[in-house]
């Protein structure tokens, strides 16, 4: 199974990728998949729902949803969890379904000593009577949709206008209101992926008498715990985990780590971005070296280093990029490295200490189309990027060059097409396309979610242009597949 982080996303958008989602899990397109999630304010009404419950809304809007269950609230600090999921392959059993959803949210509960229980006759989850999850879902030739919405954080006013779930008195509880004390998010959200796995990956269900395979579990003990615990150990930081990215568990199960150099803390502010803003630190002189080792530790054969953007430092951080690629290669002999670099604000004597480093592919992603700069990225320039990527080209034409664009965020079909012909005249060999999921509310919205058929459709322009390696969906990321993407022997796909 996959799980899929989207952090702030409006309801109407998420029912709309969960549709798609839907349609592709039917035709066995994708796997099981796990979304999760928050909304801003809303009010939602089931099928069962009585508009008499919703007392007083506010200025929270109100929509009539296909899931199961009476009236309910949405709100940011609330993680909801829309499981996309074979029904098939668990004995077509939603009574039983809706009962493992919420033993996740009680396994989830016990992670914090807190006693999560059932309330007979009503779907769930409470504590002391008091509610602390819904449960409603909805089922289409046996693919799961909708799901559970845990209370985390402390605030659940907006539960002050409705009767929650029809059940009149009811009382509300979260989280943080339990422990009273704030919780870490990305700790919250990896123990309810871990809650999740340890209920659905108990031994298989039978169906007519024959045992059903197992699905793939969400998390693959021996290889991401092996990940986490070299990157703890040696204090590294990974853009898997600091920016909030969607596909941090495939990736892990696969054994493909992004690393991040030069601390976790950014010294610009562009506003789609979730790595964190605050104090700089001095690099770290031994970074090169740490990461080699984990490279040999983890027997990786591709690695992608990226970094915080290091204004600060003279070289905009070039140094520290070159010798971690020559420190990777020499200790790990015929691994491939691939840079994803900061525009270094257009220095070339920086740029070139990285290109002479010898990597086999270097990226700079130019993000997003040049009329949103001013809004959403304020510090870079549209024309620097491009300059810089063609530099590099220019400087070794044996370098693969590559860069990536998010969609979502306001843009015209237009504006893409110019941007995918401006990367060619720069000489890029390889483009990414992506769908922007808003890593958490300080960030600026997604605008628009894009169907699966306008990326294909881009797909085809950019090769039709002559990129040589495309990959265009709602999941790509700059760095995501990036070995199967890129054929060092010079072909690409």
């Amino acid at each position: 199974m996959e799980v899929k982080k989207l952090g702030l996303i409006g309801y109407k958008e998420a029912y709309t990728l969960q549709l798609e989602l839907l349609a592709k899990r039917k035709t066995g397109d994708i796997p099981d998949t796990l979304l999760l999630l928050e909304h801003p304010p809303i009010i939602t009404l089931g099928r069962s729902g009585d508009k008499k419950n919703i007392i007083n809304p506010g200025n929270m809007e109100v929509l009539e949803i296909d899931r199961g269950g009476d009236v309910t609230c949405h709100f940011p600090g609330q993680i909801v969890g829309y499981p996309i999921m074979d029904l098939k392959n668990r004995g077509k059993d939603v009574h039983a379904y809706l009962k493992d959803l919420e033993e996740v949210i009680i396994e989830f509960l016990k992670l914090y000593k807190v006693n999560g229980e059932r309330k007979k006759g009503f779907t769930g989850v409470y504590v002391k009577n008091e509610k602390i999850c819904s449960i409603g879902v909805g089922v289409k030739s046996w693919i799961s949709y909708h799901g559970f919405a845990v209370n985390i954080e402390s605030n659940t006013s907006c539960f002050d206008g409705v009767v929650p779930c029809g059940i009149p008195q009811m009382k509300v509880t979260s989280l943080e209101k339990q422990l009273n004390k704030k919780l870490n998010k990305n700790d919250v959200l990896d123990n309810i992926i871990l809650s999740f796995n340890k209920v659905f990956a108990l031994p298989a269900v039978k169906s007519l008498g024959t045992p059903l395979k197992k699905k793939v579990s969400l998390l693959e003990s021996k290889d991401e715990d092996t990940i986490r615990r070299i990157i703890k150990e040696k204090k590294l930081n990974t853009v898997c985990v600091s920016a909030v990215c969607p596909n941090i568990n495939e990736c892990f199960k696969s054994k493909a780590v992004t690393f991040m150099l030069l601390g976790d803390v950014c010294t610009r502010n562009c506003r789609f971005c979730g790595v964190k803003k605050g104090e700089i630190l001095k690099p770290d002189v031994l970074e090169p070296k740490k990461i080699a080792e984990a490279v040999s530790e983890l027997g990786l054969r591709y690695v992608v280093l990226t970094s915080v953007t290091r204004d600060d430092l003279e070289d905009g951080g070039a140094g520290i990029f070159a010798r971690t690629v020559i420190k990777i290669k020499k200790n790990n002999p015929g691994v491939k490295v691939e840079v994803l670099i900061s525009d270094l604000k257009g220095d070339e004597k920086a740029l070139k200490i990285i290109v002479e480093s010898k990597p086999e592919v270097l990226a700079h992603n130019v993000e997003i189309v040049p009329s949103l700069y001013s809004k959403i990225r304020p510090e870079a320039v549209y024309a620097r990027s491009l300059k810089l990527l063609k530099k590099a080209k220019a400087m070794d034409g044996s370098i693969k060059t590559k860069s990536g664009l998010m969609l979502g965020l306001g843009e015209k079909k237009e504006e893409v097409v110019e941007v995918l012909k401006d990367l060619r005249k720069a000489g890029v060999d390889i483009v990414t396309i992506g769908q922007y999921l808003s890593p958490d509310r300080a960030c600026v919205p997604v605008v628009r979610h894009l169907a699966s058929e306008e990326f294909e459709d881009y797909k085809k322009t950019a090769e039709s242009m002559g990129f040589s390696g495309v990959a265009s969906g709602t999941f790509v990321r700059s760095s995501y597949n990036a070995e199967n993407l890129t054929d060092l022997t010079g072909k690409l796909h």
